[in-house]
């Protein structure tokens, strides 16, 4: 489906067959979903090719106040990855959320290219408000790139009380700067906004290949995530990972490696943030152990049922 526009202001649920078979096309030209009631929802779509048309805009795939985004993939949204750079004061070229909540749902190739001092942050998503983003993966996007602050850019954005990323994956995203000293690409995090139970990873600079910025913001608003050892600059990780974290890195395959950093070092998340939420399935569709500790990142580790010897 080609087109863009949409704006869900009610009880209006889009529900595609899957993210594989249903793609809803932006063509380069405006955002693609506008959501804000609590009562919408946008669920197995791929949405690709939103794109920022004027100064001063926000989510080029989805800008939504309230509602639920779920089970989709969100592509090529934001700036365009080729062509100058001709928009300021941009945010989340997938996802803007000042509100509501995104589950389950894969970015990838999605762009905020502002350079300087420019205003655009989130790359992939920008949240805020109280917004939450749970079990989902980012890979390939690029954030753009700052020279004197260090809460702009990054793939990742999230800003405020209440509003958290949880369970995420922020995996092989670029900046468009050269790696200065603020180009941080993973996470950025500030205003007591939390980030729980993820993991970044070889997040970094398109032009210098050995300067990576996983993560920025205050220490105690991270729990239980984990980030590349290379990182500098950053705050302290709690567990410096490397590619042995993952089930197979190099032909990217993010699960958790077996009996890896990743798996069972996460935290029930639900009861620590205090917003009633529950644990979720995971972005494969599996569900969590019942009684065991969480896995960081988007996956579950597969388990399998092996020798089971039941005493009655």
């Amino acid at each position: 489906y080609t087109g863009s526009g949409y704006v869900l202001a009610g009880d209006i649920d889009i529900v595609g067959e899957s993210a594989d078979s249903t793609v809803v096309n932006g063509n380069g030209g405006y955002r693609v979903f506008t959501l804000s009631s609590s009562d919408a929802s946008v669920k197995n779509l791929t949405i690709r090719n939103g794109r920022f048309s004027a100064n001063s805009q926000s989510g080029a795939g989805v800008y939504m106040t309230a509602g639920l985004v779920e089970d989709c993939r969100i592509e090529s949204c934001g700036d365009g990855a080729t062509g100058a750079y001709t928009k300021t004061l941009t945010s989340g070229g997938g996802i803007c959320a000042s509100g509501g909540r995104v589950n389950r749902t894969v970015f990838a190739g999605c762009s905020v290219r502002a350079i300087d001092n420019n205003d655009g942050s989130g790359s992939a998503i920008y949240l805020s408000g109280g917004a939450v983003c749970e079990n989902s993966l980012f890979t390939n996007n690029v954030a753009g790139a700052y020279n004197s602050n260090a809460n702009k850019g990054g793939t990742v954005n999230l800003r405020g009380d209440g509003t958290a990323l949880v369970n995420c994956t922020v995996v092989n995203n670029q900046n468009s700067g050269d790696g200065r000293a603020m180009a941080y690409t993973g996470i950025i995090q500030s205003g007591n906004a939390k980030v729980v139970n993820c993991v970044a990873y070889m997040n970094g600079s398109r032009t210098k290949s050995t300067t990576y910025r996983d993560v920025n913001g205050t220490a105690s608003c991270f729990t239980n995530s984990v980030w590349d050892a290379a990182n500098d600059g950053s705050i302290v990780s709690p567990v410096a990972i490397d590619a042995t974290a993952f089930k197979d890195y190099a032909n990217g395959d993010f699960r958790p490696a077996k009996d890896g950093v990743l798996v069972n070092a996460g935290t029930k998340w639900d009861a620590y943030l205090g917003y009633g939420a529950t644990s979720e399935k995971d972005l494969a569709g599996a569900a969590p152990l019942s009684g065991k500790f969480l896995d960081i990142g988007c996956y579950e580790t597969a388990t399998s049922a092996g020798l089971q010897i039941y005493v009655r």
